[in-house]
């Protein structure tokens, strides 16, 4: 797609011949990692996907973090607006946590 035709942030890949497979590697194997390999599947679906890591889990930082919320974080953000993306956040992890694929995703709730 010529450059003055593609939309702005969205990432642009070079078409690729019929034969080509686009190899990806993607460095580290925690939260970030995978999420941006599954996001590269979505982009490029015919890719193959190389994930490189030091460690994998249950031995990466994201198997035992949790989400903390810091709203002083984000002060040019209105109240009303961190609000809504916590409350949907919580109610989305709050969900996922009572699923059945609750222990796959390695969601729970812990008081504290």
């Amino acid at each position: 797609m010529p450059e003055e035709n593609h939309p702005r942030n969205e990432p642009h890949f070079p078409p690729c011949r019929a034969m080509d497979t686009v190899r990806i590697a993607v460095i580290a194997a925690g939260v970030i990692g995978l999420s941006t390999a599954v996001c590269i599947s979505q982009l490029v679906p015919q890719c193959s996907i190389t994930i490189v890591s030091e460690k994998f889990t249950p031995h990466t930082t994201s198997d035992v973090a949790a989400g903390i919320l810091i709203p002083h974080e984000y002060p040019d953000t209105p109240i009303f607006t961190q609000k809504r993306w916590f409350r949907e956040t919580f109610d989305h992890l709050s969900s996922l946590a009572s699923s059945a694929e609750a222990v796959d995703a390695g969601v729970h709730l812990l008081s504290g």
